[in-house]
């Protein structure tokens, strides 16, 4: 398998960020991976980079999304990884690779999501005051703790941190979906 399994190829690493994050989280990983390995941090809309587009609150849309801005680096060797709302995202990105009969990822890593349920988790966190939201993000680490003490941060950071819970809890698997053949 291509720079997986040690190949001397090159593969591009295509890096999904997680809900409320943007590609910062993962900046030092280029330094952290092979040399060979072309390392990709994409940020959905709303944040980061693309701090000045419209979010987008399905995962099937995301996906479009980036299936539009990265569809010419979508060959030869390529990977996918995704955390949390990013394996969805990256997922739901190899389902409309395979549904278009395009090249797929030579590899598909998703951490921090569990497995899809038809009915989802019945988690509704992106509905709760601000003040249980803030104390679930707090539990659940990941989040500076200036964004969630500091009002204006707060301001800042609340409606894409929203967003992106309420893409993850809404999500379901298509029904039927045969499983994906990325390793």
């Amino acid at each position: 398998m291509y720079g997986i399994s040690g190949s001397s190829e090159e593969l591009r690493l295509f890096v999904f960020h997680h809900a409320g994050g943007s590609h910062l989280l993962y900046r030092a990983w280029p330094g952290l991976l092979p040399d060979r390995w072309d390392v990709r941090l994409p940020d959905a809309p709303g944040r980061g980079r693309l701090a000045d587009e419209p979010p987008l609150d399905d995962a099937r849309r995301l996906a479009g999304f980036f299936l539009r801005r990265l569809g010419a680096d979508l060959t030869g060797p390529f990977a996918f990884f995704g955390h949390s709302m990013g394996a969805l995202v990256a997922y739901e990105l190899t389902r409309l690779l395979e549904e278009e009969g395009r090249e797929l990822p030579v590899w598909l890593g998703l951490s921090a999501r569990g497995a899809p349920r038809p009915q989802g988790d019945g988690t509704r966190r992106h509905e709760l005051p601000d003040d249980e939201l803030r104390v679930h993000l707090a539990a659940m680490g990941g989040t500076p703790l200036e964004v969630l003490h500091e009002p204006d941060l707060w301001a800042m950071f609340a409606p894409a941190i929203r967003n992106d819970l309420r893409l993850v809890e809404s999500w379901r698997p298509r029904p039927g979906a045969a499983p994906l053949t990325v390793p």
